[in-house]
């Protein structure tokens, strides 16, 4: 028996979360998720730190990652002795090489391809990708630049974890007062509906609903009380100057096609498991040789990896593996031995299956210590050291779905399929009913005001439904909308 112990600390599971708790803002910004990973935290010449965004670009070789930031991030005449692009979901901490991260840092070989202090943008080039757990976001963009329904900002503020912005307000175009060069060169956008932003949040990416990169954050004004924040136009970063060390142009379009839409780099997303922000009190704990968490998905998925996070006391006094083993229907697929000098505490460390395992919609995942006793599931929280299941790694095409938008007369909605609620920027509205696809009427919970039609989908079950819309002085119009949830 070891003097030591690992926790398996449970907590509430996420896996698709009702949305009949979410508010509208809650599931707009859920929706977005997968984009936290095109956001970075920048830090020049070991001082300087602000928010990357990582954009696609036509014509590019694989090996390139392209990243825009704030210019007046960068000192004074340009000049950095280094750069360094951290991805992942906390702040900068200690590396280790004996496991993998979900917490990357880039070798610190960067090109600084321009820089134009009138728009307050500088866009760096790396050579080299995060690995394919991060699922990193390239953001796509258009220099039709269209105005924005919504404005959500990836950041971090105040130097600390990633956080949001979301704005529903509306986003206007304008000058701003710190870089008067350039005549209505940026993005404002005030009060916004959820989050905000601070120090540290410069050269974060604004992304309207079509995940699109709109520009990066340059500052901030105060008019009362209220904020009002400034971004850089992306469609006049692109080729407002002609010189290609002042403009996007040559590097991010070498194709020429004036927009592109975003990828991931690799064909994963990672699924949350658990709610880390619950607060729990006390130090009850039953002792167990194995602890198993049963998954329930919406779709069948590849299971490529699982995250275990180890919070606590180092783990090198442990001599004994922990198997992490996966079940369908009591039967086992898959079976890996975990050797604790590879698990490092305070970090979340991301296990990679040997092998692509497609499971069904419900699995399950044990961990089983090889020695009685060995594992301690808390009920509550625990003041020792802690192991703990929080995510999944799955392969995108099996469980991502898309946000498309269907348009006819000017009518846009989104997202479609839906899981929670569909949105509509629409004027005159005068009334809609919705029917099902046998033609039948169904009720629903939707408001509108200040020009949106909102739906809640949570009184139906899942199927295509029919949006009968009626405006003032306009034809009816028919939109179809596909419910999973």
């Amino acid at each position: 028996m070891y003097n030591m112990r690992i926790a398996v600390f449970i907590l509430t599971c996420l896996v698709f979360k009702s949305v009949f708790s979410q508010s509208p803002n809650e599931s707009l910004v859920a929706h977005y998720k997968s984009l936290e990973n095109s956001t970075c935290q920048v830090v020049l010449n070991g001082t300087y730190t602000c928010t990357g965004t990582v954009i696609f670009g036509n014509g590019i070789a694989d090996d390139e990652l392209y990243i825009l930031t704030a210019a007046h991030c960068l000192p004074e005449d340009n000049s950095l002795a280094s750069a360094y692009f951290i991805f992942g979901e906390l702040p900068l901490l200690k590396q280790s090489k004996s496991y993998k991260s979900v917490r990357w840092v880039s070798n610190g070989a960067f090109e600084l391809l321009a820089v134009d202090k009138s728009l307050d943008f500088a866009l760096f080039r790396i050579s080299e990708k995060p690995p394919r757990e991060l699922a990193t976001y390239q953001l796509g963009w258009d220099v039709s630049a269209l105005n924005p329904s919504y404005g959500l900002v990836f950041h971090f503020a105040d130097f600390d974890l990633q956080q949001t912005a979301l704005s529903r307000n509306t986003i206007s175009i304008g000058s701003f007062s710190a870089y008067s060069e350039i005549e209505n060169g940026f993005w404002r956008v005030g009060n916004w509906t959820q989050g905000r932003t601070g120090q540290g949040s410069s050269g974060a990416g604004l992304i309207d609903q079509r995940k699109h990169f709109l520009g990066g954050l340059s500052g901030s004004t105060l008019r009362g009380t209220d904020t009002i924040d400034y971004f850089y136009r992306f469609d006049y970063a692109y080729g407002y100057h002609s010189e290609p060390d002042k403009s996007l142009e040559s590097w991010i379009d070498r194709d020429g096609i004036g927009k592109v839409e975003g990828e991931l780099c690799y064909p994963f997303i990672k699924i949350p498991l658990y709610d880390d922000t619950d607060s729990l009190n006390g130090n009850k704990t039953i002792s167990s040789q194995s602890f198993t968490q049963s998954i329930q998905l919406q779709e069948k998925v590849a299971l490529v990896g699982v995250y275990l996070t180890v919070a606590g006391k180092s783990l090198t006094d442990f001599s004994s593996p922990l198997v992490l083993e996966v079940m369908e229907e009591d039967e086992l697929v898959h079976s890996t031995y975990l050797n604790s000098e590879t698990l490092t505490d305070n970090r979340e460390n991301f296990i990679e299956l040997d092998e692509n395992i497609q499971l069904g919609e419900t699995f399950e995942i044990r961990i089983t210590s090889t020695d009685d006793n060995l594992i301690d599931v808390p009920m509550v929280s625990h003041d020792g050291q802690v192991v703990t299941l929080m995510s999944l790694l799955v392969e995108r095409s099996t469980l991502y779905q898309p946000w498309t938008a269907q348009t006819t007369n000017e009518l846009t909605v989104f997202p479609n399929p839906s899981n929670s609620f569909t949105y509509l920027q629409i004027s005159n509205y005068s009334k809609m009913y919705i029917t099902n696809s046998m033609g039948k009427e169904v009720e629903t919970s939707h408001s509108y005001f200040n020009g949106e039609l909102i739906i809640d989908w949570k009184t139906v079950p899942n199927g295509l439904y029919f949006l009968n819309i009626e405006r003032k002085g306009e034809k009816k119009s028919y939109l179809r909308v596909l419910v999973r949830k």
